[in-house]
């Protein structure tokens, strides 16, 4: 898909070289009439709608870039005994977003940033829990237990 305008200008491309094409298997792209088929009608609706989402999100970061809400996170993991330093990761800065301005939360607010914000305000607790499981997982290595209480594989797929 080329991003146009809007999600409404988007065009579909087919890579023919990528070997993927058939005359002879698949789902057809055309009927008889040589008017997209249903299958490939759904794909268009599923990838525009996919497009419309993600002009929407990049707005959101945007209104919060502007608002300068994103700030640098030092986070720190503990990995056997030692601890590790992520780089590059960001975090709403909590304080910032409720000292805002009438106008600047306003503007979050029509930019669907506060839903972004609030999520990633509210989802940062989950990092102890991962921290925890990674803990867990080393553990089991050193012991040479497969999986987290049967749970996580080494394959670190979850399983149920």
């Amino acid at each position: 898909m080329k991003k146009g305008n809007a999600p409404d200008d988007l065009v579909l491309c087919v890579d023919e070289s990528s070997g993927l094409i058939s005359d002879s298997e698949g789902e057809p792209l055309f009927d008889e009439k040589g008017q997209i088929t249903n299958a490939i009608s759904q794909v268009l609706v599923f990838l525009k709608e996919c497009e419309r989402s993600r002009i929407i999100a990049q707005q959101a970061v945007d209104a919060l870039t502007a608002a300068g809400l994103i700030i640098e996170w030092p986070l720190k993991m503990l990995m056997n005994d030692a601890e590790i330093h992520i780089s590059d990761v960001y975090k709403i800065d909590e304080s910032m977003l409720y000292s805002l301005d009438d106008k600047t939360f306003l503007t979050l607010r029509n930019t669907h940033a506060l839903a972004i914000a609030f999520a990633q305000i509210f989802s940062m607790d989950n990092i102890r829990i991962i921290n925890q499981l990674a803990q867990i997982r080393e553990q089991q290595k050193a012991l040479n237990e497969p999986g987290i209480k049967g749970v996580m594989t080494n394959d670190d797929m979850f399983r149920f």
